[in-house]
């Protein structure tokens, strides 16, 4: 991902993707897995909307290296606060996104 960040967009899209996959693999989460897996269809167009978006995948790049290196420490609270974040971000980046695709 961090050779990605720097230009492949395409790429990154589908790097962004593993990151995703990881977590509610190991977190155990049956239930949010099913129901993410659910919303899946109605989300694609936004995380590839947000995956092309000038500059945010150096935004993700740290949030997802955050989200993993917590899960790695085994810090459930560092986990989720980073996760916190890195959602925050996204509904935050969402608005410009959605103009971005109107001017065009």
């Amino acid at each position: 991902m961090r050779s990605a960040v720097s230009g492949d967009v395409w790429g990154c899209s589908e790097l962004n993707k593993r990151p995703h996959s990881l977590v509610l693999r190991v977190s155990g989460q049956r239930t949010a897995h099913e129901v993410l897996g659910r919303l899946r269809g109605q989300n694609v167009r936004h995380q590839f909307r947000l995956a092309v978006h000038p500059g945010r995948p150096a935004v993700s790049l740290p949030q997802h290296l955050a989200i993993v290196e917590a899960i790695r420490e085994v810090d459930p609270a560092a986990a989720e606060q980073a996760m916190r974040e890195h959602l925050r971000s996204v509904i935050d980046a969402l608005p410009e996104v959605d103009t971005s695709r109107s001017a065009v």
